[in-house]
């Protein structure tokens, strides 16, 4: 039987990828596709690998297992990023959502950008 999660993310690449193959999802591992876009970016490297890369170069931002199941989030807290990134959406505005949440602009600030880099993290093609 199919989750919810699982049916939602085939439901997402369904949504970008009308024509791919279902069979290449493998149950609870995110699919693995690979393909290159027209400005050359391969998306067969690991969604795990460029989370580590660029959580290196935001010290606000941290990620374990035993917090907030492992979701990039406020460093000392446990408000995952796509929380702050919702107020952000809700409020209009850094400093609304770091009212709400109770943090330092720098704080959001911090995660708008961590967002911004995984979506803009270069990645090469693995020989």
């Amino acid at each position: 039987m199919t989750s919810f999660a699982v049916a939602a993310r085939l439901d997402d690449r369904r949504k970008w990828w009308p024509n791919a193959d279902e069979n290449e999802y493998y149950g609870e591992d995110e699919p693995h596709l690979e393909c290159e876009t027209p400005d050359g970016k391969d998306f067969s490297i690991p969604f795990g690998a460029v989370l580590d890369r660029v959580r290196a170069r935001f010290p606000l931002i941290a990620m374990d297992q035993e917090t907030v199941t492992g979701s990039p989030r406020i460093s000392g807290t446990r408000i995952p990023l796509y929380m702050i990134l919702r107020a952000i959406r809700h409020f209009g505005t850094v400093e609304g959502a770091a009212v709400e949440y109770d943090l330092t602009a720098a704080a959001v600030k911090d995660a708008l950008a961590f967002a911004a880099a995984v979506l803009e993290e270069p990645v090469e093609q693995e020989d």
